[in-house]
């Protein structure tokens, strides 16, 4: 079986998974400080503490899972160009 690797194209995918990473870590650093901005550590109420507990769960633990896979989907992409373009050069 021949699969056939678009390595340019491949490489323009990891390039642009790189981009929406950025991006989304940048907009979640921007998140983060207006949280601590809106609900100081000083303040202490039901409402606040369970938005605060919430916001670190959501933020630190599922949308890091989900970029860690998306920064493994880049990698992937840039492994199969590096192996299709050893196999094209006869290595």
């Amino acid at each position: 079986m021949n699969i056939t690797v678009n390595t340019d194209a491949a490489l323009q995918d990891a390039k642009d998974i790189d981009g929406v990473i950025a991006t989304i870590e940048e907009s979640l650093s921007q998140l983060d400080k207006l949280f601590d901005a809106i609900i100081p550590e000083r303040v202490e109420t039901t409402w606040s503490n369970k938005l605060k507990e919430e916001w670190i769960e959501y933020y630190k633990n599922s949308i890091a899972n989900g970029m860690s896979e998306m920064k493994q989907s880049a990698a992937n992409l840039r492994f199969a160009v590096d192996k299709a373009l050893e196999y094209d050069s006869g290595n």
